[in-house]
């Protein structure tokens, strides 16, 4: 058995030659060198590979470490200083001022139109107990009117039709 090592991604790996005494078969003989060179590799990595309570142990390291610098670039953007904070809120305190004094004087103008406006109805309505005698006159009148206009339409109508 002649045995050579020859690296690779620096990591050595042990690659073996076996040389059979009296069989010619090259296929059978490479087919036993690679089995047996599988063999050799997974037990190195089982020898190097870690615990699986160590594997899991550095995955959440990593995802530790992930999770803390996306929150810090998360915070990076929205952090504030005090200054900027009370800058905001100072504009924040004017514009609802603002809004308070606007809804104070739309209060105050539909509070003085109301008053107005009753007062006028008052006046209308008082009017109107005084005017009804002659509502009630004009409206008759008006009606006896409207009548005789549509009886002379009619007659007009028929004079028409007659004169066809």
């Amino acid at each position: 058995m002649v045995s050579e090592t020859i690296p690779t991604n620096n990591s050595r790996k042990k690659k073996l030659t076996f040389i059979s005494e009296g069989s010619a078969n090259i296929e059978v003989q490479k087919n036993s060198e690679e089995r047996a060179q599988e063999k050799y590799e997974t037990e190195k990595l089982r020898r190097t590979r870690k615990s699986l309570s160590d594997q899991l142990r550095s995955n959440a390291a990593s995802k530790q470490k992930a999770f803390k610098n996306e929150v810090r670039k998360r915070e990076k953007f929205n952090r504030l200083s005090r200054e900027e904070l009370n800058f905001f809120k100072d504009i924040k305190d004017k514009e609802q001022k603002k809004e308070n004094e606007l809804k104070r004087y739309l209060d105050q103008k539909t509070e003085s139109f109301d008053k107005k406006r009753r007062k006028i109805e008052k006046k209308v309505n008082s009017n109107q107990e005084g005017d009804d005698s002659l509502k009630s006159k004009t409206t008759s009148i008006q009606n006896d009117m409207v009548s005789n206009k549509i009886i002379k339409k009619k007659n007009k109508k028929i004079k028409l039709k007659l004169n066809l």
